[in-house]
């Protein structure tokens, strides 16, 4: 892992089976989906933030995954 990857980022690229070059480029629309703005998600997915519970469980929810997996 990278100084600047988040074990966030990891999580959801190991439950997709995601290259580790992949580059997630959402739209405006996830954004508001998911209720966290765009420079925050920029922030959580690059570890230089850590979600709160909030976060996770909206993330997890987008994803369909247990949000046990995130943490």
């Amino acid at each position: 892992m990278t100084p600047t990857e988040s074990k966030l980022q990891d999580k959801i690229r190991e439950v997709y089976k995601l290259p580790l070059d992949f580059e997630m480029k959402p739209k405006m629309s996830f954004y508001e989906k998911i209720g966290i703005n765009q420079k925050r998600f920029g922030q959580l997915m690059k570890g230089t933030a850590l979600a709160n519970s909030v976060e996770l469980r909206a993330i997890a929810d987008y994803f369909k995954i247990d949000v046990n997996q995130l943490v």
